[in-house]
Protein backbone atom coordinates (compact mmCIF):
# COMPACT_ATOMS: atom_id res chain seq x y z
CA UNK A 1 0.00 0.00 0.00
CA UNK A 2 2.91 2.58 0.83
CA UNK A 3 4.51 1.57 -2.28
CA UNK A 4 1.48 2.51 -4.63
CA UNK A 5 1.24 5.74 -2.69
CA UNK A 6 4.89 6.62 -3.85
CA UNK A 7 3.99 5.75 -7.40
CA UNK A 8 1.08 7.86 -7.40
CA UNK A 9 2.64 10.73 -5.81
CA UNK A 10 5.82 10.38 -8.85
CA UNK A 11 3.10 10.21 -10.97
CA UNK A 12 1.70 13.40 -9.87
CA UNK A 13 4.70 15.08 -9.27
CA UNK A 14 5.91 14.27 -13.15
CA UNK A 15 2.26 15.79 -14.58
CA UNK A 16 2.84 18.89 -12.45
CA UNK A 17 6.75 19.41 -14.05
CA UNK A 18 5.03 18.78 -17.28
CA UNK A 19 2.57 20.58 -17.48
CA UNK A 20 4.52 24.25 -16.03
CA UNK A 21 6.93 23.15 -19.31
CA UNK A 22 4.41 23.34 -21.64
CA UNK A 23 3.09 26.62 -20.29
CA UNK A 24 6.79 28.12 -19.98
CA UNK A 25 7.37 27.07 -24.06
CA UNK A 26 4.36 28.10 -25.11
CA UNK A 27 4.62 31.62 -23.83
CA UNK A 28 8.17 32.25 -25.03
CA UNK A 29 7.96 35.07 -28.06
CA UNK A 30 10.92 35.53 -30.08
CA UNK A 31 12.39 38.93 -29.57
CA UNK A 32 12.22 40.87 -33.06
CA UNK A 33 15.24 42.37 -34.43
CA UNK A 34 16.21 46.35 -33.73
CA UNK A 35 17.18 47.86 -36.42
CA UNK A 36 19.89 50.75 -35.38
CA UNK A 37 19.19 54.18 -37.10
CA UNK A 38 22.38 55.72 -39.74
CA UNK A 39 24.05 57.84 -37.79
CA UNK A 40 22.97 61.57 -38.81
CA UNK A 41 25.59 63.92 -40.36
CA UNK A 42 26.86 66.24 -38.04
CA UNK A 43 25.21 69.85 -38.03
CA UNK A 44 26.85 72.66 -39.13
CA UNK A 45 27.05 73.78 -35.70
CA UNK A 46 27.85 70.56 -34.26
CA UNK A 47 31.40 70.58 -36.55
CA UNK A 48 32.56 73.67 -35.73
CA UNK A 49 32.11 72.96 -32.24
CA UNK A 50 34.00 70.47 -32.63
CA UNK A 51 37.00 72.38 -33.81
CA UNK A 52 36.76 74.50 -31.10
CA UNK A 53 36.90 71.94 -28.36
CA UNK A 54 40.15 70.84 -30.41
CA UNK A 55 42.14 73.90 -31.25
CA UNK A 56 41.14 74.88 -26.95
CA UNK A 57 42.59 71.82 -26.28
CA UNK A 58 45.85 71.98 -28.22
CA UNK A 59 46.40 75.17 -27.12
CA UNK A 60 46.13 74.48 -23.36
CA UNK A 61 47.91 71.18 -23.96
CA UNK A 62 51.41 73.20 -25.76
CA UNK A 63 51.85 74.91 -22.27
CA UNK A 64 53.89 74.13 -19.91
CA UNK A 65 54.13 74.82 -16.20
CA UNK A 66 57.21 77.05 -14.92
CA UNK A 67 58.80 75.83 -11.74
CA UNK A 68 58.41 79.29 -9.93
CA UNK A 69 54.26 78.44 -9.66
CA UNK A 70 54.60 75.33 -7.89
CA UNK A 71 55.42 76.68 -5.03
CA UNK A 72 53.87 78.06 -1.73
CA UNK A 73 54.39 81.51 -2.83
CA UNK A 74 52.88 81.12 -6.20
CA UNK A 75 53.51 84.70 -7.83
CA UNK A 76 52.81 85.17 -11.54
CA UNK A 77 55.50 87.43 -13.23
CA UNK A 78 53.75 88.15 -16.31
CA UNK A 79 55.50 86.16 -19.06
CA UNK A 80 53.01 83.04 -18.37
CA UNK A 81 50.38 82.02 -20.63
CA UNK A 82 48.05 84.56 -21.64
CA UNK A 83 44.05 82.86 -21.11
CA UNK A 84 42.85 85.45 -23.00
CA UNK A 85 44.01 83.85 -26.46
CA UNK A 86 41.40 81.28 -25.90
CA UNK A 87 38.87 84.01 -26.26
CA UNK A 88 40.70 84.35 -30.08
CA UNK A 89 39.23 80.36 -30.53
CA UNK A 90 36.04 81.72 -29.33
CA UNK A 91 35.06 84.05 -31.33
CA UNK A 92 31.61 84.32 -31.01
CA UNK A 93 32.52 84.99 -26.97
CA UNK A 94 33.34 88.66 -25.57
CA UNK A 95 33.78 90.42 -22.32
CA UNK A 96 31.61 92.84 -20.73
CA UNK A 97 32.72 96.53 -21.12
CA UNK A 98 36.05 97.08 -19.12
CA UNK A 99 36.68 93.79 -18.60
CA UNK A 100 38.97 90.99 -19.79
CA UNK A 101 39.58 87.19 -18.76
CA UNK A 102 42.79 86.90 -16.27
CA UNK A 103 43.59 84.09 -13.95
CA UNK A 104 45.63 83.56 -10.73
CA UNK A 105 47.29 80.42 -9.78
CA UNK A 106 46.57 78.42 -6.78
CA UNK A 107 49.47 76.15 -5.20
CA UNK A 108 48.31 72.91 -3.91
CA UNK A 109 50.94 69.92 -3.23
CA UNK A 110 47.90 67.74 -3.92
CA UNK A 111 47.69 69.57 -7.58
CA UNK A 112 47.98 73.14 -8.41
CA UNK A 113 45.43 74.94 -11.06
CA UNK A 114 44.84 78.50 -12.34
CA UNK A 115 41.69 80.17 -10.57
CA UNK A 116 40.19 82.81 -13.50
CA UNK A 117 38.26 86.06 -12.90
CA UNK A 118 37.29 89.02 -14.23
CA UNK A 119 40.10 91.24 -14.78
CA UNK A 120 39.05 95.18 -15.03
CA UNK A 121 41.38 96.83 -17.11
CA UNK A 122 42.16 99.99 -15.98
CA UNK A 123 44.06 98.30 -13.29
CA UNK A 124 47.18 96.06 -13.28
CA UNK A 125 46.01 92.27 -13.05
CA UNK A 126 46.17 90.39 -9.72
CA UNK A 127 49.73 88.63 -9.62
CA UNK A 128 49.01 86.19 -6.77
CA UNK A 129 45.68 84.70 -5.05
CA UNK A 130 46.82 86.55 -1.49
CA UNK A 131 46.30 89.58 -3.47
CA UNK A 132 43.12 88.81 -5.26
CA UNK A 133 41.36 87.30 -2.04
CA UNK A 134 42.45 90.35 -0.24
CA UNK A 135 41.36 92.77 -2.97
CA UNK A 136 37.98 90.90 -3.19
CA UNK A 137 37.03 88.90 0.28
CA UNK A 138 33.55 88.82 -0.97
CA UNK A 139 34.36 86.50 -2.89
CA UNK A 140 35.35 84.00 -1.01
CA UNK A 141 32.69 83.79 1.47
CA UNK A 142 30.44 81.18 2.39
CA UNK A 143 27.16 83.39 1.68
CA UNK A 144 25.87 84.21 -1.55
CA UNK A 145 28.48 86.22 -3.99
CA UNK A 146 28.43 89.20 -6.41
CA UNK A 147 28.05 88.38 -9.78
CA UNK A 148 31.26 90.27 -10.57
CA UNK A 149 32.70 87.24 -8.63
CA UNK A 150 31.92 84.57 -11.30
CA UNK A 151 33.57 85.71 -14.47
CA UNK A 152 30.85 83.61 -16.51
CA UNK A 153 28.52 86.56 -15.39
CA UNK A 154 30.62 88.76 -17.20
CA UNK A 155 30.90 86.55 -20.65
CA UNK A 156 28.91 88.21 -23.78
CA UNK A 157 27.50 85.88 -26.28
CA UNK A 158 26.84 86.98 -30.13
CA UNK A 159 23.40 85.47 -29.37
CA UNK A 160 23.97 82.25 -31.94
CA UNK A 161 24.03 79.09 -31.52
CA UNK A 162 27.63 78.66 -31.90
CA UNK A 163 28.08 81.47 -29.21
CA UNK A 164 26.20 79.58 -26.80
CA UNK A 165 27.98 76.50 -27.58
CA UNK A 166 31.77 78.32 -26.96
CA UNK A 167 30.09 79.68 -23.74
CA UNK A 168 29.68 76.22 -22.50
CA UNK A 169 33.01 75.03 -23.66
CA UNK A 170 34.72 77.81 -21.53
CA UNK A 171 32.77 77.14 -18.46
CA UNK A 172 33.68 73.55 -18.76
CA UNK A 173 37.09 74.04 -20.05
CA UNK A 174 38.29 77.81 -19.71
CA UNK A 175 40.89 76.50 -16.70
CA UNK A 176 42.57 73.84 -18.27
CA UNK A 177 45.87 74.84 -18.25
CA UNK A 178 49.01 74.69 -16.45
CA UNK A 179 47.13 71.78 -13.92
CA UNK A 180 49.59 69.86 -11.49
CA UNK A 181 49.48 66.53 -10.32
CA UNK A 182 45.59 65.55 -9.26
CA UNK A 183 44.44 68.59 -10.18
CA UNK A 184 44.97 66.90 -13.76
CA UNK A 185 41.17 65.19 -12.71
CA UNK A 186 39.69 68.02 -14.31
CA UNK A 187 40.27 67.03 -17.63
CA UNK A 188 36.18 67.43 -18.99
CA UNK A 189 36.00 67.35 -22.83
CA UNK A 190 32.86 68.46 -24.73
CA UNK A 191 32.49 66.17 -27.76
CA UNK A 192 30.04 67.36 -30.34
CA UNK A 193 29.67 64.66 -33.06
CA UNK A 194 30.16 60.84 -32.67
CA UNK A 195 33.58 60.47 -34.88
CA UNK A 196 34.86 62.64 -32.15
CA UNK A 197 33.34 60.14 -29.34
CA UNK A 198 35.12 57.34 -31.35
CA UNK A 199 38.06 58.93 -31.85
CA UNK A 200 38.75 59.76 -27.92
CA UNK A 201 37.06 56.53 -26.78
CA UNK A 202 40.07 54.44 -29.11
CA UNK A 203 42.70 57.24 -27.78
CA UNK A 204 41.99 56.46 -23.97
CA UNK A 205 40.89 52.63 -24.16
CA UNK A 206 44.54 52.25 -25.95
CA UNK A 207 46.15 53.89 -22.90
CA UNK A 208 44.42 51.62 -19.79
CA UNK A 209 43.65 48.41 -18.83
CA UNK A 210 40.27 48.92 -17.33
CA UNK A 211 37.41 51.37 -18.53
CA UNK A 212 34.43 51.84 -16.29
CA UNK A 213 31.33 53.50 -18.85
CA UNK A 214 29.03 55.45 -16.26
CA UNK A 215 25.99 56.64 -18.41
CA UNK A 216 22.75 59.01 -17.42
CA UNK A 217 19.60 59.56 -18.92
CA UNK A 218 20.17 56.41 -21.31
CA UNK A 219 20.03 52.62 -20.80
CA UNK A 220 23.17 51.38 -22.37
CA UNK A 221 26.54 52.96 -24.02
CA UNK A 222 24.87 51.79 -27.16
CA UNK A 223 21.51 53.65 -26.91
CA UNK A 224 24.17 56.52 -25.86
CA UNK A 225 26.26 56.16 -29.13
CA UNK A 226 23.14 56.84 -31.31
CA UNK A 227 20.62 58.99 -30.00
CA UNK A 228 19.82 61.84 -32.48
CA UNK A 229 21.82 65.24 -32.49
CA UNK A 230 23.84 64.00 -30.14
CA UNK A 231 26.37 66.73 -27.59
CA UNK A 232 28.24 64.44 -25.37
CA UNK A 233 30.50 65.70 -22.20
CA UNK A 234 33.54 63.08 -21.52
CA UNK A 235 34.89 62.90 -18.43
CA UNK A 236 38.20 60.60 -18.29
CA UNK A 237 40.36 59.99 -15.00
CA UNK A 238 43.58 58.23 -16.63
CA UNK A 239 45.40 58.56 -13.57
CA UNK A 240 42.25 56.31 -11.71
CA UNK A 241 42.15 54.62 -15.46
CA UNK A 242 38.54 55.18 -16.03
CA UNK A 243 36.66 56.53 -18.69
CA UNK A 244 33.20 57.76 -17.89
CA UNK A 245 30.26 59.20 -20.34
CA UNK A 246 27.94 61.88 -19.37
CA UNK A 247 25.39 62.77 -21.65
CA UNK A 248 25.10 66.34 -22.90
CA UNK A 249 21.78 67.37 -24.01
CA UNK A 250 21.63 70.36 -26.27
CA UNK A 251 18.12 72.11 -26.41
CA UNK A 252 16.95 74.74 -29.11
CA UNK A 253 16.62 77.02 -26.78
CA UNK A 254 20.10 78.77 -26.17
CA UNK A 255 18.85 80.33 -22.56
CA UNK A 256 18.37 76.69 -21.25
CA UNK A 257 21.00 73.69 -20.99
CA UNK A 258 21.19 70.41 -18.87
CA UNK A 259 23.61 68.05 -17.61
CA UNK A 260 22.02 64.41 -16.84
Amino acid sequence: MRRKYIIWILLLTLIILSACQFRETSTVRETPAVREAPAEKPSDAALSWQEDIEQVRKLYGSQSIPQHLLNEDAVLQGDEFDVGTAMEILDHLSMADGYQLAYVYKYDPMGSYPVLYAHLEDSPPFTSLKEYTSAHPECFQSSEKPSHCSYQQLIETDGSEIGYLQFVLLNEMGRQFYLDWHANYNDTTLIATEKALDQIQNKVLSNIHYAFYHTYATDSYDRLCHEQSPYYLVHSHIRHKSFSILWFLFLSNPNSFYFF
